[in-house]
């Protein structure tokens, strides 16, 4: 148990020096899977309409990934990882047609947060094993949640900065600087044809 907290301490250390989304998500399903006795895994991030896109999964051959609207539910109402056992007879998720469909038998689900804020959920299963996982795995892709919320927020951050100051730089070559600001704080609209209107 030592040297899987170990490994997961550092994993999460590694994965908030990352600052590509796409990377990161990747990187986060490389370190889970080893982690625990998975075959499944999956990051889904909430894209602008609220809605979960898969960003990095890793699955057997010719085996699809669905997810039970119930579990997503649950997992981001309480903010709180789930622990299926066998997700077929739990009564909490062997209803869903998904569950069934996937053939899933053992999974567990975290949030990624960061202050709050829910960037999406991680998502690890084992296909044919039941009881698969135990709570120490649960607590184990938990912190793996936590840590990857942190660089999920550490990353879209490094990118809205850089948009910010390409942006800046393409307003620069046409506005002054005192310009450039008004429009950056939302203070000053340019529409199309080139009128400068004032926010109020």
């Amino acid at each position: 148990l030592y040297e899987r907290v170990r490994t997961a301490f550092s994993a999460v250390q590694d994965l908030i020096e990352t600052t590509d989304v796409t990377a990161l998500c990747e990187a986060i399903v490389k370190v889970a899977l080893p982690l625990v006795n998975a075959d499944t895994c999956a990051v889904m991030l909430f894209n602008d309409q609220n809605e979960l896109v898969p960003w990095a999964c890793q699955a057997p051959a010719q085996h699809d990934i669905r997810l039970s609207r119930t579990l997503v539910e649950q997992v981001i109402q309480q903010k709180a990882g789930v622990l299926a056992s066998d997700a077929l007879t739990d009564q909490r998720f062997s209803s869903a047609e998904s569950v069934v469909l996937s053939g899933i038998r053992s999974f567990l689900c975290v949030p990624l947060t960061a202050s709050n804020r829910i960037y999406g959920i991680l998502y690890v299963a084992n296909s044919s094993k039941v009881a698969a996982f135990s709570q120490t795995d649960l607590e184990l892709i938990t912190g793996i949640g936590t840590g990857a919320g942190v660089a999920l927020a550490n990353a879209f951050l490094a990118h809205q900065l850089s948009e910010e100051a390409r942006t800046r730089e393409s307003l620069g070559r046409f506005l002054s600087p005192v310009l450039v600001e008004q429009v950056m704080q939302h203070r000053l609209d340019i529409s199309r044809g080139g009128e400068e209107r004032e926010v109020t």
